[in-house]
């Protein structure tokens, strides 16, 4: 699982994360504005890499590309000094030094306190 360490604000009734990105989370958490410092986490499998950037595309450079079988692992630096990896099929055409932009879907992720413990969703 990737994870991202980052502060939760409140906008519009809205959870933003703020961290090495940026991800606007709705109103899908359970979220009483007692801990402003979390982890965002999110697996590789659920991340995914844009042929164009868009409004909530997070740009990244491709510093590994790992064929593993079936799958391709891809790191990706989104920040200085921070990176996550994404896996797509094996056949996915791309090398290492390329800029790409990625996709984070907010219904995927998952959102933990500074202590570890899963905030939790509204979702059942």
């Amino acid at each position: 699982m990737n994870i991202f360490h980052g502060k939760i604000t409140q906008k519009g009734g809205d959870l933003i994360f703020s961290g090495p990105c940026a991800i606007n989370l709705g109103k899908r958490f359970n979220y009483e504005g007692k801990e402003t410092v979390v982890h965002l986490g999110i697996r590789p499998e659920d991340m995914q890499i844009l042929k164009s950037s868009g409004a909530d595309s997070i740009p990244g450079k491709v510093n590994l590309v790992e064929p593993i079988g079936s799958d391709t692992l891809i790191n990706v630096e989104v920040a200085e000094g921070v990176s996550c990896k994404i896996r797509e099929a094996a056949l996915y055409q791309i090398v290492e030094g390329d800029n790409v932009n990625i996709k984070i879907p907010p219904e995927k992720v998952h959102l933990f306190d500074d202590d570890g413990i899963r905030i939790p969703s509204k979702e059942v």
